[in-house]
């Protein structure tokens, strides 16, 4: 593959991979985009099969996951065929699964992020503990000192007819 002049390849981590399409699917569970998410499920999913225990623990999560969107489709079947007419069965068919694909996909967010710190595929930047306490102590060993006012005299008036200078420190 040729690439153009312009742009270089930077390999790229794992992690930062992972981290990016992570990021790129909360923006669109935020903005409500289903295939755009789930795209980017199946993305994450082939990256983690580089951690083959990650990604078994993860379709291992996803399997429990399938089976209760299952079981909530038949719960709404049975709502529905006990509506009064077609509108409203097709209202409720439509309103539950679609609160329940937007629960399932959240869900599956919350599993993925779990997953990915478990198998620290995802890096955290913080502050340790450690480090607090090494800055904490150098706080306190540091006394406070207040800042010195630099003390001005009035500054000599001016009589009429008479240049007078200033002082070199008094800043007009």
């Amino acid at each position: 593959m040729v690439l153009p002049t312009t742009e270089q390849y930077l390999p790229k981590s794992l992690e930062d991979r992972l981290a990016r399409k992570f990021d790129e699917l909360q923006i669109s569970r935020e903005n409500h985009m289903p295939e755009l998410f789930d795209e980017l499920a199946k993305s994450l999913e082939v990256l983690m099969k580089a951690v083959p225990d990650a990604y078994e623990e993860l379709m291992t999560e996803k399997q429990k996951l399938d089976k209760e969107l299952e079981k909530e489709e038949q719960d709404t079947m049975l709502q529905a065929q006990m509506s009064r007419d077609e509108i409203s069965k097709e209202f409720i068919i439509s309103k539950r699964m679609t609160d329940a694909m937007w629960e399932y996909r959240e869900i599956y967010e919350e599993i993925i992020i779990e997953i990915l710190q478990k198998y620290d595929l995802i890096s955290i930047r913080k502050f340790s503990s450690s480090m607090m306490s090494d800055y904490d102590s150098e706080v306190q060993m540091q006394p406070y000192e207040q800042p010195q006012q630099q003390q001005y005299q009035n500054p000599p008036t001016q009589k009429k007819g008479k240049n007078v200078e200033l002082p070199d420190d008094l800043e007009v």
